[in-house]
């Protein structure tokens, strides 16, 4: 076999694998699988001596989920087992949608094994249990995901078929079909991109919000049949049929299939190492983690800015002098060079073209030009020292007005 996901996964498994890549395999017996080899891995598991740390405030589970996804990203095993089982000590079912969200959106086709556990045991608490409970399992499942190698195109191929519109002809095309009509289009050789914007619409844009796409309510039946159809592995078909519930609010799923397809077409496969810096710690995680989505890490990138002068200057000469434009600024600019950084990943035809549109899409929902948010993560990176000291004064000024 050819598959990626065949990579490093250990020949105990390759058996099971084979069998579940099988297009023919259904749903229902890819769960069933999943699940029974699930419960023998755990059942011979050696568990990572890794606690939760003390947190019991539901404020602080954004740092620990913000946390254990740059932990995964950059392949931290142990970092990322303490975020998970403190953020899951702090709100489980919040972890256990997110953990799926990081799954898809940091894994993606890199393990597409990974990925499909983690649905299956994010899928039932009564399973955890039986299986030996959440934080054996958590440990488990954590440390397969850090240890993978990782692809972000799912990601980022969502993100451009929410920026970017298709042609007029192929939305006219698209509003008028019928639902058979639409389960042709993607079952077709048409441009990708057309493709799951029809199975998009087969999902209903009604539930699933594109305002680049027309509003339309989907089918079930017509969207599960479609999926049955297309010529994937049983494990592809079951992630994007099992994300339909585990994802919602996000259309990752939709695109996993067709990422998996580009993948599949490639002539080349090569996997990528990055040469992840040691880590650093604020406040018990990775200093990455306090980002544009913490309210210390806002505070931390308008301190930073205030400090550093060739930032600032820079900034002005964009004249971005807001506090939203510029956090809005230093924060993508930040996604893109150091909080997106993965440890591991496979590059394939296709994967580096839909890169590019993402860092543009977002350089420019920023008011940023690309050669403007290069300049400017440059800049950020050269002064890293800065935005070091900025975060540990925010974060240490925001612990001890809660003590």
């Amino acid at each position: 076999m050819t598959q990626l996901s065949l990579l490093e996964i250990p020949p105990t498994q390759k058996s099971m694998l084979e069998l579940l890549m099988d297009e023919h395999v259904p749903y229902e017996a890819v769960e069933a699988m999943l699940e029974t080899f699930l419960e023998d891995e755990l059942a011979e598991f050696e568990l990572l001596d890794v606690k939760a740390d003390n947190e019991t405030s539901i404020s602080a589970k954004w740092k620990y989920s913000s946390g254990l996804q740059k932990s995964i990203r950059r392949g931290f095993v142990e970092d990322s087992v303490k975020c998970a089982l403190t953020y899951h000590a702090i709100d489980p079912a919040s972890f256990w949608k997110r953990l799926v969200i990081i799954a898809f959106e940091d894994v993606g086709v890199g393990d597409v094994w990974a990925v499909a556990m983690t649905l299956a045991v994010a899928r039932s608490s009564v399973w955890r249990k039986r299986a030996g409970g959440d934080l054996i399992v958590i440990r488990y499942i954590v440390k397969r995901l850090a240890e993978s190698v990782k692809d972000r195109t799912v990601a980022d191929l969502c993100q451009v078929l929410e920026n970017r519109s298709l042609s007029p002809s192929s939305l006219t095309l698209l509003k008028s079909n019928s639902p058979k009509g639409l389960s042709d289009m993607v079952l077709s050789d048409t441009v990708i991109n057309t493709r799951i914007a029809a199975i998009w619409l087969l999902w209903g844009t009604d539930k699933m919000k594109n305002p680049r796409l027309p509003l339309r309510g989907g089918s079930r039946d017509w969207f599960d049949l479609t999926v049955e159809n297309m010529r994937m592995p049983g494990l592809v078909k079951y992630i994007t049929l099992r994300g339909m519930v585990a994802c919602r609010g996000c259309a990752m799923n939709i695109c996993y299939s067709f990422v998996w397809e580009l993948l599949e077409r490639s002539p080349y496969r090569q996997v990528r190492e990055t040469k992840v810096l040691p880590p650093f710690y604020i406040s018990g995680v990775l200093e990455e983690a306090w980002d544009q989505h913490t309210r210390e890490g806002k505070a931390a990138y308008l301190k930073f800015y205030q400090a550093c002068t060739p930032v600032s200057n820079f900034l002005t000469t964009m004249r971005m002098v807001g506090n939203e434009e510029i956090i809005g600024a230093i924060g993508i600019s930040l996604f893109i060079s150091e909080s997106a950084i993965l440890d591991r990943r496979i590059d394939f035809e296709g994967a580096d073209r839909v890169y590019r549109m993402t860092v543009e899409d977002d350089y420019q929902k920023k008011c940023l030009r690309l050669e403007d948010g290069v300049e400017l993560s440059r800049l950020i990176l050269k002064h890293k020292p800065i935005l070091r000291e900025a975060r540990q004064n925010v974060v240490e000024r925001s612990r001890l007005k809660r003590d």
